[in-house]
């Protein structure tokens, strides 16, 4: 595999973690590299999953990783053969925070950088502060079994939602650390599970559920009833995954247990603008590129990333082609041995 890395990849870099993660977020700090001027350090958040037989506990960590600055070298300028890859490239733990219990899903606050929210196997939510150690401080109730289901609103300052089961909650931890609900749907989805729960990146108030029956909701937290603004039948199986676009407020995309990926947009809510398929198994985990609108990524358990470019859908193909997946797939990326359970595109940050 790692072979076809150099063939198919401008830069890779490849970590080993300690131990198991169901989480990952890629933050939007970056800082120079004083030991190498054409590369720059990006940062991480993950959370353990301690194997039962190890002692060590678990922790929501903070990992900076070089890589190179695209906007201040071209990649023909750096002699990659120059540099030790197993120091230059190693992941390096910047802070730690320690979790009680393993880590189902953990992110930062767009709105506080020193603040953390991860989800516990019981679906109690945790509020951290960063630094030492990390300080507990807070509890969010509310739901009461296992999920992976965690997301901040990044219009509304310390609004968070989770959801289980069939049970909905969002948060103001703005207002107290450890309320109850501001908002809660029961039954969001009828007797089936919400597998994945997202706020809009461009309306604070609309939210998106996946759920077991294959249905999507669309909900107003300003509504005065918990009824669905728009709903969807999207496939006969299970919607795992879905997110609203972060530059186009109506489109949204969904990963099934079908292998799909669908794109859709809430004014046309009958029927999907696109289905992209070329997994071989369940797709796992979704999102749509911070600043094109057409891109999106989905990872699934067949342990491959594809890259999609809605845009290019109708486009024709070579029959050569046809074994290499749809038009809209651009970009493979098939280096894991296991299911893929979190994905995320560098993010856009000030100044990048």
């Amino acid at each position: 595999m790692m072979e076809n890395a150099k063939v198919s990849y401008d830069f890779f870099v490849q970590n080993q973690l300690k131990h198991t993660s169901h989480s990952l977020q890629w933050l939007p700090k970056f800082e120079d590299d004083g030991d190498f001027a054409n590369f720059e350090f990006a940062h991480f958040l993950t959370g353990t999953h301690v194997d039962e037989d190890q002692t060590a506990p678990n922790s929501i960590n903070e990992l900076r990783v070089r890589l190179p600055n695209i906007d201040k070298t071209e990649k023909a300028t750096i002699d990659y053969s120059k540099l030790d890859r197993n120091e230059h490239s190693k992941m390096q733990i910047v802070s730690s925070i320690e979790h009680e219990g393993e880590v189902m899903k953990c992110r930062q606050n767009p709105f506080d950088d020193q603040c953390v929210a991860s989800v516990l196997t019981s679906g109690v939510v945790n509020i951290y502060k960063k630094g030492g150690n990390g300080t507990l401080a807070g509890k969010l109730h509310g739901l009461g079994d296992e999920t992976f289901c965690l997301d901040w609103n990044k219009k509304t300052k310390g609004h968070i939602i989770s959801a289980a089961k069939n049970t909905v909650c969002v948060w103001d931890v703005e207002k107290n650390l450890n309320q109850g609900h501001l908002f809660k749907i029961e039954k969001a989805h009828g007797e089936s599970d919400v597998n994945d729960v997202k706020f809009s990146p461009l309306n604070e108030n609309l939210i998106l559920t996946s759920g077991g029956d294959g249905h999507y909701r669309i909900w107003d937290l300003r509504s005065s009833n918990t009824t669905a603004i728009v709903v969807g039948d999207a496939t006969e199986e299970a919607l795992n995954c879905g997110t609203f676009n972060n530059i186009v407020p109506e489109l949204f995309v969904l990963g099934s247990e079908e292998k799909s990926v669908q794109v859709w947009d809430m004014r046309m809510p009958e029927r999907y603008l696109n289905e992209m398929n070329h997994h071989d198994s369940q797709v796992t985990c979704i999102e749509w590129h911070p600043t094109k609108s057409q891109i999106c990524v989905s990872g699934s358990d067949d342990g491959k990333v594809y890259i999609w470019d809605n845009s290019k859908n109708g486009e024709e193909q070579a029959r050569k082609d046809y074994d290499d997946g749809p038009p809209e797939m651009i970009f493979p990326h098939v280096m894991h041995n296991s299911q893929i359970e979190d994905i995320a595109f560098c993010p856009a940050a000030e100044g990048r």
